[in-house]
Formats: structure tokens, sequence, C-alpha cells
């Protein structure tokens, strides 16, 4: 049985930047419409970036940018998200 997990922050920012992408996230959007045939949102979403060319080849770039950094920028947001409010630095 499927047992849901909640998806990295890595993850969460490649959907985001592809959600944000109207040619990159077209198919995602789609599946989404198709999302009761999947056993989770984040499967219905990942296959619909899957299913196309562009939001596929859009997905690898974020994916290289944040392995070309180390995942630096990644944990930046991660942390700036749990950063108490009113802390600056």
């Amino acid at each position: 049985m499927f047992e849901p997990f909640e998806p990295s922050t890595q993850i969460e920012s490649l959907l985001t930047a592809v959600a944000r992408r109207q040619a990159a996230s077209e198919r995602m959007r789609a599946m989404m419409q198709r999302e009761p045939e999947f056993p989770s949102p984040l499967e219905a979403k990942l296959t619909g970036i899957a299913l196309d060319p562009y939001g596929r080849k859009f997905a690898d770039q974020v994916l290289d940018t944040h392995w070309s950094d180390g995942g630096a920028s990644a944990r930046r947001a991660e942390l700036q998200q749990h950063r108490p409010r009113g802390h600056h630095r």
C-alpha cells in the first residue's frame, strides 16, 4: 500500500519553479485535473512534468542549478523560512 510522504525542499522548490512558468507547467496542470487517478498529488505533478519535453528540460535546469551550488540556495531559503519573525542578519 502507498504511504504518503512529504516531498523534500528541493522537490517543493522544483514544483514551485515549474508552476511559475506557463509553458513548463501546462501538462502538470493537466495532470492535476486527473489527480484522483494517482496515488498522490505529488505523483500527478511529477508525471505532468515528465510528460512535457519543455517542462522536463526546465526541471533539469532547475535541478542542475541546485546541484551546482551544492544546494546552498535551497538551504538558505529553508533557513529563512524557519527564522523567527523580526530576526535579521
